[in-house]
Protein backbone atom coordinates (compact mmCIF):
# COMPACT_ATOMS: atom_id res chain seq x y z
CA UNK A 1 0.00 0.00 0.00
CA UNK A 2 1.30 3.42 -0.96
CA UNK A 3 0.74 6.82 0.60
CA UNK A 4 0.86 10.08 -1.30
CA UNK A 5 4.46 11.34 -1.26
CA UNK A 6 5.13 14.71 0.39
CA UNK A 7 6.42 16.16 -2.88
CA UNK A 8 2.96 15.91 -4.49
CA UNK A 9 1.75 19.49 -4.17
CA UNK A 10 -1.33 19.38 -6.40
CA UNK A 11 -3.82 16.55 -6.86
CA UNK A 12 -7.47 15.60 -6.85
CA UNK A 13 -8.12 13.00 -4.16
CA UNK A 14 -11.33 11.05 -4.61
CA UNK A 15 -12.44 9.50 -1.32
CA UNK A 16 -15.14 6.96 -0.57
CA UNK A 17 -17.35 5.91 1.01
CA UNK A 18 -19.15 9.01 2.24
CA UNK A 19 -22.31 7.75 3.92
CA UNK A 20 -22.50 9.73 7.17
CA UNK A 21 -21.59 13.15 8.55
CA UNK A 22 -19.05 11.36 10.74
CA UNK A 23 -17.02 10.57 7.59
CA UNK A 24 -16.02 14.26 7.54
CA UNK A 25 -14.82 14.04 11.14
CA UNK A 26 -12.80 10.90 10.38
CA UNK A 27 -11.33 12.48 7.28
CA UNK A 28 -10.20 15.55 9.20
CA UNK A 29 -8.62 13.22 11.77
CA UNK A 30 -6.64 11.39 9.09
CA UNK A 31 -5.61 14.71 7.56
CA UNK A 32 -4.39 15.97 10.94
CA UNK A 33 -2.14 12.93 11.41
CA UNK A 34 -1.05 13.08 7.79
CA UNK A 35 0.21 16.60 8.38
CA UNK A 36 -0.88 18.00 5.02
CA UNK A 37 -3.22 20.88 4.22
CA UNK A 38 -6.19 19.69 2.20
CA UNK A 39 -9.14 21.45 0.66
CA UNK A 40 -12.67 20.49 -0.25
CA UNK A 41 -15.56 22.19 -2.01
CA UNK A 42 -18.59 23.65 -0.26
CA UNK A 43 -21.47 25.60 -1.73
CA UNK A 44 -21.07 29.34 -1.37
CA UNK A 45 -24.32 29.69 0.62
CA UNK A 46 -22.70 27.94 3.61
CA UNK A 47 -20.00 30.60 4.04
CA UNK A 48 -22.13 33.07 6.02
CA UNK A 49 -21.32 34.00 9.61
CA UNK A 50 -19.41 31.71 11.97
CA UNK A 51 -19.94 28.71 9.70
CA UNK A 52 -17.93 30.46 6.98
CA UNK A 53 -15.05 30.99 9.40
CA UNK A 54 -15.07 27.29 10.32
CA UNK A 55 -15.29 26.20 6.69
CA UNK A 56 -12.40 28.38 5.53
CA UNK A 57 -10.25 27.27 8.49
CA UNK A 58 -10.92 23.61 7.71
CA UNK A 59 -9.95 24.00 4.04
CA UNK A 60 -13.27 24.60 2.31
CA UNK A 61 -13.29 26.36 -1.05
CA UNK A 62 -16.46 28.26 -1.86
CA UNK A 63 -18.06 27.24 -5.15
CA UNK A 64 -21.04 28.49 -7.11
CA UNK A 65 -23.38 25.66 -8.01
CA UNK A 66 -25.97 27.38 -10.15
CA UNK A 67 -26.65 26.36 -13.73
CA UNK A 68 -24.64 29.27 -15.17
CA UNK A 69 -21.35 28.26 -13.54
CA UNK A 70 -19.00 25.43 -14.30
CA UNK A 71 -17.61 23.82 -11.15
CA UNK A 72 -14.91 21.98 -13.12
CA UNK A 73 -13.59 25.27 -14.51
CA UNK A 74 -13.86 26.97 -11.11
CA UNK A 75 -11.70 24.29 -9.53
CA UNK A 76 -9.23 24.14 -12.43
CA UNK A 77 -8.73 27.87 -11.91
CA UNK A 78 -8.01 27.26 -8.21
CA UNK A 79 -5.25 24.81 -9.21
CA UNK A 80 -3.76 27.46 -11.51
CA UNK A 81 -3.84 30.14 -8.83
CA UNK A 82 -2.29 28.11 -6.01
CA UNK A 83 1.17 26.66 -5.42
CA UNK A 84 -0.37 23.76 -3.49
CA UNK A 85 -3.83 22.26 -3.64
CA UNK A 86 -4.86 18.79 -2.53
CA UNK A 87 -8.57 18.75 -3.33
CA UNK A 88 -10.58 16.03 -1.61
CA UNK A 89 -13.85 15.06 -3.30
CA UNK A 90 -16.37 12.53 -2.04
CA UNK A 91 -16.81 10.08 -4.90
CA UNK A 92 -20.57 9.78 -4.52
CA UNK A 93 -21.10 13.53 -4.30
CA UNK A 94 -23.54 13.06 -1.40
CA UNK A 95 -24.10 11.01 1.77
CA UNK A 96 -27.18 9.33 0.29
CA UNK A 97 -27.06 6.06 -1.60
CA UNK A 98 -26.64 6.70 -5.32
CA UNK A 99 -27.05 4.41 -8.30
CA UNK A 100 -24.32 6.14 -10.27
CA UNK A 101 -21.34 8.12 -9.03
CA UNK A 102 -20.59 11.57 -10.36
CA UNK A 103 -17.48 11.99 -12.50
CA UNK A 104 -16.57 15.56 -11.56
CA UNK A 105 -13.38 14.43 -9.80
CA UNK A 106 -12.16 12.95 -13.09
CA UNK A 107 -13.04 16.08 -15.07
CA UNK A 108 -11.40 18.41 -12.54
CA UNK A 109 -8.15 16.41 -12.57
CA UNK A 110 -8.17 16.33 -16.39
CA UNK A 111 -8.95 20.04 -16.78
CA UNK A 112 -6.39 21.09 -14.16
CA UNK A 113 -3.73 18.69 -15.43
CA UNK A 114 -3.13 17.22 -11.98
CA UNK A 115 -2.88 13.62 -10.79
CA UNK A 116 -5.84 11.69 -9.44
CA UNK A 117 -5.34 9.87 -6.16
CA UNK A 118 -7.67 7.42 -4.42
CA UNK A 119 -8.40 7.77 -0.72
CA UNK A 120 -10.46 5.50 1.43
CA UNK A 121 -12.47 5.42 4.66
CA UNK A 122 -12.85 1.65 5.08
CA UNK A 123 -14.82 0.96 8.26
CA UNK A 124 -14.64 -2.82 7.86
CA UNK A 125 -10.85 -2.96 7.66
CA UNK A 126 -10.34 0.12 9.86
CA UNK A 127 -8.24 1.71 7.14
CA UNK A 128 -8.13 5.30 6.03
CA UNK A 129 -5.89 7.49 3.99
CA UNK A 130 -4.73 8.49 0.54
CA UNK A 131 -3.64 5.17 -0.87
CA UNK A 132 -3.00 5.05 -4.60
CA UNK A 133 -2.28 7.27 -7.59
CA UNK A 134 -4.43 6.55 -10.61
CA UNK A 135 -2.74 7.78 -13.80
CA UNK A 136 -5.14 9.33 -16.32
CA UNK A 137 -2.84 9.56 -19.35
CA UNK A 138 -4.02 7.50 -22.30
CA UNK A 139 -7.24 6.38 -20.61
CA UNK A 140 -10.83 7.22 -21.31
CA UNK A 141 -13.15 8.38 -18.55
CA UNK A 142 -14.85 4.99 -18.70
CA UNK A 143 -11.55 3.14 -18.21
CA UNK A 144 -10.68 5.34 -15.23
CA UNK A 145 -14.10 4.79 -13.67
CA UNK A 146 -13.71 1.00 -14.01
CA UNK A 147 -10.40 1.26 -12.12
CA UNK A 148 -11.99 3.48 -9.47
CA UNK A 149 -14.82 0.98 -9.00
CA UNK A 150 -12.36 -1.91 -8.69
CA UNK A 151 -10.37 -0.04 -6.04
CA UNK A 152 -13.45 0.63 -3.89
CA UNK A 153 -15.21 -2.73 -4.49
CA UNK A 154 -14.22 -4.33 -1.15
CA UNK A 155 -14.53 -1.23 1.01
CA UNK A 156 -17.07 -1.16 3.84
CA UNK A 157 -18.92 2.03 4.79
CA UNK A 158 -19.85 3.26 8.25
CA UNK A 159 -23.47 3.16 7.05
CA UNK A 160 -23.67 0.18 4.66
CA UNK A 161 -27.18 1.08 3.41
CA UNK A 162 -25.81 4.28 1.92
CA UNK A 163 -22.95 2.60 0.06
CA UNK A 164 -22.97 1.46 -3.55
CA UNK A 165 -19.49 0.42 -4.71
CA UNK A 166 -20.84 -0.94 -8.02
CA UNK A 167 -21.73 2.36 -9.56
CA UNK A 168 -21.18 1.89 -13.30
Amino acid sequence: MQNMPADVKKAVVVVAPHTTNFDFVLSMGFVHFWGRRVNYMAKKELFKGPMGTFLRASGAISIERNKNTNVVQQMAKQFTERDELLLIIAAEGTRKAVKKWKTGFYHIAQEAGVPLWLGVLDAGNKLGGVIKELPLEGKTKEQVMVEVQAFFSDVEALDPKGWNPTFL
